[in-house]
C-alpha cells in the first residue's frame, strides 16, 4: 500500500485535469479507459499522462483484489455436537 502513496500524489493534479474534462461534458463513456482515451483525445490530458492514471488505476484494483479468497473459504462450518445439540453452528 505504501509503494503505491507516491504514485497517487504525484496523480493527483492529473486526476483533477481529468476530472474536469469529465464534468465539462467532452466524455462520453462510462468506461474508465475509455474515457481517459476520450479525455487524451480533447487534450485534456497529455498521452504521459494517461498512462499514468492507467497505471495507478491497475495498480489499485491488483492491490484491492489481493485479499480474494475463494467463498468456501469463508462460509461458516456446521460442526455437531452430537444428536441432542441445539446449539451446533461454530464459525471454523
Amino acid at each position: 500500500m505504501h509503494a503505491l502513496l507516491a504514485d497517487v500524489v504525484a496523480a493527483e493534479p492529473v486526476e483533477r485535469k481529468f476530472l474536469k474534462a469529465l464534468k465539462g461534458g467532452t466524455i462520453q463513456s462510462h468506461d474508465y479507459f475509455e474515457q481517459l482515451r476520450q479525455a487524451e483525445a480533447a487534450g485534456a490530458i497529455s498521452a504521459t499522462e494517461r498512462a499514468q492514471l492507467e497505471h495507478l488505476r491497475r495498480a489499485t484494483a491488483e492491490f484491492i483484489n489481493v485479499d480474494d479468497f475463494d467463498p468456501a473459504e469463508l462460509r461458516a462450518a456446521v460442526v455437531h455436537g452430537g444428536e441432542d445439540s441445539t446449539r451446533s453452528l461454530h464459525v471454523a
